[in-house]
């Protein structure tokens, strides 16, 4: 009996976790999909509270702060994406892109991207900054 105690909570644990990855996945398409980038960061929002450590969420939330001019925000998100995986290329070229617009200091963000592979920003890193 305790075994099938046991068994049943993992099935019901197993199910909650589809479930939540089934709304997570809604919540991605209507953000994706959606040409407003409030709703956008409505709904990334409400993925995340799902599934806390997806990279291109992250990212893609901070696409949608910085068009709306909330460089900050982008920053965090950028840098949230960062600390999960400190090699994704694309967050150090959106990070600087966003650090450039609030008026922060850029160039290591560029550079690192151009390290990374990112070839839009080894141009700009070598146009722009000076070591």
């Amino acid at each position: 009996m305790k075994k099938l105690i046991i068994l049943f909570s993992f099935v019901l644990i197993g199910l909650n976790l589809f479930a939540q990855s089934d709304s997570a996945t809604y919540y991605f398409n209507k953000a994706y999909y959606s040409p407003n980038s409030k709703y956008k960061i409505v709904n990334y929002t409400k993925y995340l509270r799902l599934i806390p450590y997806n990279v291109r969420v992250y990212i893609n939330r901070g696409n949608a702060y910085k068009k709306l001019g909330k460089y900050q925000l982008a920053i965090d998100d950028y840098s949230r994406a960062i600390r999960i995986n400190p090699d994704y290329a694309d967050a150090y070229n959106n990070r600087g892109s966003a650090k450039e617009e609030f008026r922060k200091y850029y160039c290591d963000d560029y550079k690192k991207a151009c390290e990374l592979g990112f070839n839009s920003a080894c141009s700009w890193f070598s146009k722009q900054c000076k070591y």
